[in-house]
């Protein structure tokens, strides 16, 4: 059974008429097969974004139907203010791919991680899974297009988590690490340890797409879980998660 939902809710209300929210439109897409949608956000013409994975096929419009390369794929659509389809981007791999936030800037950027295994293909570039599951962050223009990607490969299991625009200009990504997971800086390989069975990783990105910094947070119990990644006008950074047992928040030196 289909389960992809996009819509969007205007709420028309004042303190002055206590006028009721009323639904200024709806719609849906999806097949026979099984379609999540997993996260959604305005952006600055107004426009919809929603990403979401989806089983064999999804159709958006005569224009936009994508088959799945493996078990699961995701997508990208933007609609704008009255619900029309903008663009549709698919994204898939010969295994598995999962997908949970998306974020966009004031200049209409999209930030997007993907969870996937086997080898994803982004326009004409591959990247092979060193473990069960690697982590693709990719950045994109308003159009769908895409500017960047970046790698990070596991030696075990890693989740796609979070992403998060700051005002500065530059951009985070959170993720879930199992043993251990390798990224590169410049020409060198560095890689992250999990303290326990698995733990959280974040990363700093500057606007011209830079890593600057890399950080792991875990305990020794069997797993440490983030949930969000969110960043504040002062150049803070917050997160949220769960763990077990005691946890470390600067595990490494």
């Amino acid at each position: 059974m289909a389960r992809a939902l996009s819509f969007t809710l205007s709420i028309c209300s004042s303190l002055f008429l206590f006028s009721q929210p009323y639904l200024t439109w709806a719609d849906h897409f999806g097949s026979l097969q099984d379609q999540i949608g997993v996260d959604i956000h305005w952006t600055p013409d107004g426009g919809l974004l929603s990403t979401g994975t989806f089983e064999v096929e999804i159709g958006f419009n005569a224009n936009y139907q994508f088959e799945a390369l493996g078990e699961r794929d995701v997508y990208v659509l933007k609609q704008n203010q009255n619900g029309g389809i903008m663009w549709a981007k698919h994204f898939g791999s010969s295994g598995d791919e999962e997908v949970r936030r998306i974020d966009v800037n004031d200049q209409g950027e999209i930030l997007l991680s993907i969870a996937f295994s086997d080898t994803l293909t982004i326009d004409s570039s591959e990247f092979v899974s060193r473990g069960l599951r690697d982590v693709l962050i990719m950045r994109l223009d308003y159009q769908g297009n895409v500017l960047h990607t970046y790698h990070i490969e596991s030696g075990g299991d890693m989740e796609a988590v979070d992403m998060a625009w700051a005002e500065d200009g530059t951009y985070l990504a959170m993720f879930q690490h199992r043993v251990k997971c390798f990224y590169t800086v410049g020409d060198t390989q560095d890689s992250l340890l999990s303290n326990g069975a698995r733990d959280m990783g974040i990363m700093r990105f500057s606007g011209s797409d830079s890593l600057l910094w890399t950080h792991s947070i875990g305990g020794v119990g069997p797993s440490d879980h983030g949930q969000a990644i969110d960043t504040d006008g002062e150049g803070h950074y917050y997160i949220y998660g769960h763990f077990r047992e005691t946890v470390d928040f600067d595990p490494w030196p």
